[in-house]
């Protein structure tokens, strides 16, 4: 998959009266996606010494569908919220203290309609699909409640860390975490839950993920050039990450093959 960020990627704003599309998104363009089956084995080893297509590529692609949402604060005064959704695809880049996520340039984001007066919101958007640019991609999902005349107040949040993550495709309640929390401390949801909210004992959103992910891409795009951080650029290449990432795709390959061993689906959250 070969993809520009500063050419290709646009925003769009969906009508109104297409109230199962999101309100606006990040556009991956159709041309782009076509190219998804042409990426091989010898494409991303010669990305290891060809700078230029080491930054064109990807190492996957993620496809998201908003469902629903459950037992969600109450943000007004008559006990109801008028929640939405937002979806954003960033990463993150460097070791420890270096860590940093990615600029606002490289990220993708999309936003659901509001959906009024209920904490038990039904958005059954249509899908969307987005490149996986390298590795530690990450996808934040956060819910507001929408205000007319001030700003929106969150009604709670959750963390997908693609790297932890299987390719394979997910129906999944997430439970969200409380708005006081940060972020960065949210854990790869340990508390996933089949298609029945009968598991989330509190505020939860429905998704329905499929993760496309290449294990040698994502291992060659260790050593690609980061991408510009919001601290900036960071070395070439980190020898703690790139271990890292050796073991991390060792867990993946084995946790796959243990999986279809005992019949099941290759669709797994390692929860680390």
């Amino acid at each position: 998959m070969h993809w520009s960020p500063r050419e290709k990627k646009v925003e769009e704003k969906v009508p109104d009266d297409q109230k199962n599309d999101f309100l606006t998104q990040s556009v991956w363009p159709e041309e782009e996606l076509k190219k998804h089956d042409e990426i091989s084995g010898p494409l991303y080893a010669v990305s290891l010494f060809d700078h230029a297509l080491s930054k064109s590529l990807t190492t996957g692609q993620i496809t998201i569908q908003v469902v629903e949402a459950t037992n969600l604060p109450a943000a007004d005064y008559m006990g109801t919220s008028d929640p939405y959704a937002e979806l954003e695809l960033s990463g993150c880049f460097g070791w420890g203290r270096k860590k940093s996520e990615w600029i606002q340039e490289l990220r993708f984001k999309a936003q659901t309609h509001v959906v009024a007066k209920t904490l038990n919101p039904v958005w059954n958007t249509k899908e969307l699909t987005w490149p996986l640019r390298r590795h530690s991609s990450i996808l934040k999902i956060r819910v507001f409640d929408h205000d007319e005349l001030g700003t929106p107040d969150p009604l709670g949040h959750a963390v997908l860390h693609i790297d932890e993550t299987l390719p394979g495709e997910y129906d999944r309640w997430f439970a969200l975490h409380d708005p006081s929390e940060s972020m960065d401390l949210v854990p790869n949801p340990a508390d996933l839950h089949e298609s029945e909210s009968g598991g989330i004992k509190g505020p939860g959103i429905h998704l329905r993920v499929k993760i496309e992910l290449s294990d040698f891409g994502e291992l060659c795009s260790y050593m690609w050039a980061p991408p510009k951080c919001e601290k900036g650029l960071l070395p070439r290449f980190d020898p703690n990450v790139f271990f890292e990432a050796l073991n991390g795709i060792q867990e993946k390959m084995l946790a796959r093959v243990a999986t279809l061993a005992a019949g099941g689906s290759d669709a797994v959250f390692l929860g680390r």
